[in-house]
């Protein structure tokens, strides 16, 4: 009886500190700031997460060395975790499966450490190479094919041009008023995002192939204070590229952004494709794309 009540306990615990641990690591920034006022990057959720539970699996297996462990501790990171499939990018956000992935492995480890610490290097070291070929190589590989093979054509609805957004001069302006090509690119990012920050040299080489080409970097306000993308915006403007900031919460409010970074490519004032996520292993194949697109508009 005593067992059953031991385990009854673990696995309440273990739900608890999943929720509050998904809360805590995924906003983070948005607790501390509110705290000491001062805005920080936890940008690595995945690795924070991996640590985490590799901590809190080792200090359970003290107290319950048991078959089951695993999956007290486990499940319930696979079910919160696996909603995203069912309530997409706005639970937290969470992204399946990697970030299931990432606190398995956290949970080996830390069960692996409290058996042997040969084993413990082992899936360690296992884990840290994985998560790294994972994160600059396999998930922006895997996401361009998922992107592509999904195309969502149905981009007709999305009016971004006639908002109005602040400059570093804090003018506002709409948009359209200052992106008066023919060509025109809307890049929407955070500061502190990695793949917003693989993106923007990638930006310069495609403006110096395209002299048509005028890009708008609109910064996420909900995310980034102004004082901060002012300090970005000095440090990488670049060429034909204007630095915009969204106060106002549109971009916050918008369905079609999956995540950071998005693209909208307009020939005149028409949308003709919307692109979310960037890694330099799909480099290549986006600047191909992107010409194409670009040669179709100007012909």
């Amino acid at each position: 009886m005593d067992n059953k009540k031991k385990l009854i306990k673990l696995i309440v615990i273990s739900v608890l500190i999943t929720i509050f641990l998904n809360i805590l690591i995924y906003n983070f920034r948005i607790i501390y700031y509110h705290i000491s006022g001062i805005e920080v990057d936890l940008s690595k959720h995945y690795l924070a997460r991996f640590i985490a539970y590799a901590i809190i699996a080792y200090f359970f297996a003290k107290q319950y060395a048991g078959k089951n462990l695993f999956f007290i501790l486990f499940v319930p990171v696979f079910l919160l975790d696996s909603t995203t499939l069912i309530a997409g990018r706005d639970l937290i956000p969470l992204r399946f499966p990697f970030d299931i992935l990432y606190p398995l492995l956290g949970i080996l480890c830390g069960m692996a450490l409290h058996r042997s610490r040969l084993k413990f290097l082992i899936v360690f070291g296992i884990s840290l190479i994985f998560m790294l070929v994972s994160e600059v190589y396999v998930r922006s590989l895997l996401n361009w094919y998922t992107r592509e093979w999904s195309q969502d054509n149905n981009i007709e609805n999305i009016d971004i041009l006639s908002e109005k957004f602040k400059t570093i001069d804090n003018q506002f302006i709409v948009l359209s008023d200052t992106l008066n090509s023919k060509v025109k690119l809307v890049e929407l990012y955070f500061v502190g995002c990695p793949p917003c920050e693989q993106k923007y040299e990638v930006l310069k080489e495609l403006l110096l192939s395209n002299s048509d080409l005028k890009i708008a970097v609109i910064c996420d306000g909900s995310i980034t204070s102004y004082t901060r993308f002012l300090k970005h915006a000095k440090k990488n403007s670049f060429g034909n590229v204007i630095f915009l900031y969204d106060d106002k919460g549109f971009l916050e409010k918008q369905s079609w952004i999956s995540g950071y970074p998005t693209e909208l490519l307009y020939g005149n004032k028409q949308l003709i494709n919307l692109d979310s996520g960037f890694g330099f292993s799909i480099k290549d194949r986006w600047l191909k794309k992107e010409q194409i697109l670009i040669n179709k508009i100007l012909n």
